[in-house]
């Protein structure tokens, strides 16, 4: 690589020399070892050219690609319309919830997709909510991007909770949920971005069948009864 002598340059190569002695430092490899192998943390990778190895996180994409050309469909847009759109729809598909943040019985928040690239939760800032008959030619061009990143969420956010709660009715036997779980509950009109998480306070069983079908739950600062059908049980698993 060559190059002139300006200070961008001469100071990024200091930059690169010394996180290229870092990667080689037995210390830090034998720190990085230490730190992962008691959390079991291992890096697996699928066979070349063999996409269905990943078949969880293939089929999210497909549904993505299905809903983004539903909504879209011969629309034309501008660069920063459609960028302006997939950021949004990126945020929304980083924000799902996968597990519970920590096991604190008082603790609310969720790990996800996005606190492995940001370190936190993405989200998006409120909008006006576009009713969908509002035709497009009456729209601004941003109105036009909000109408359409809000008609992703609807249909996505649904889809995806549809895919999470498989009801296998009567053939194998759940677990019951138990007083401190973490769980989401499925509501209509959730914002982008916003998944409503409570932590279960009580559970009633059956007298009966002893199996729970109604639990007690706190979400912020308000406690509610619930049946289990309208929550999801974190973390999730496939």
């Amino acid at each position: 690589m060559y190059s002139d002598n300006g200070t961008n340059f001469t100071s990024k190569h200091h930059k690169l020399h010394e996180v290229y002695k870092l990667l080689c430092s037995q210390q830090l490899n034998s720190a990085l070892n230490t730190f992962c192998l008691p959390r079991e943390i291992d890096w697996h990778f699928i066979p070349p050219a063999s996409p269905h190895f990943g078949g969880i996180w293939e089929a999210n994409i497909k549904s993505c690609k299905r809903i983004l050309q539903r909504i879209t469909l011969n629309s034309v847009f501008i660069y920063e319309e459609l960028h302006t759109l997939f950021c949004q729809v990126e945020a929304q598909l980083n924000s799902r919830p996968l597990c519970p943040a920590s096991m604190e019985a008082t603790d609310y928040s969720a790990l996800t997709p996005g606190h492995f690239l940001l370190g936190k939760a993405p989200m998006s800032l409120p909008e006006v909510d576009i009713p969908e008959p509002t035709p497009t030619n009456r729209l601004t061009r941003w109105n036009r991007i909000q109408k359409l990143q809000q008609s992703f969420w609807k249909q996505w956010s649904q889809d995806y909770l549809a895919t999470l709660q498989q009801q296998n009715k009567w053939t194998t036997p759940q677990p019951n949920l138990q007083v401190h779980d973490l769980v989401l509950l499925k509501k209509e009109n959730m914002a982008p971005t916003q998944w409503p998480l409570a932590r279960i306070l009580e559970v009633h069983p059956n007298p009966a069948d002893h199996f729970v079908r109604v639990v007690t739950l706190k979400i912020k600062d308000s406690v509610l009864k619930r049946p289990i059908n309208k929550l999801i049980r974190l973390p999730i698993e496939h």
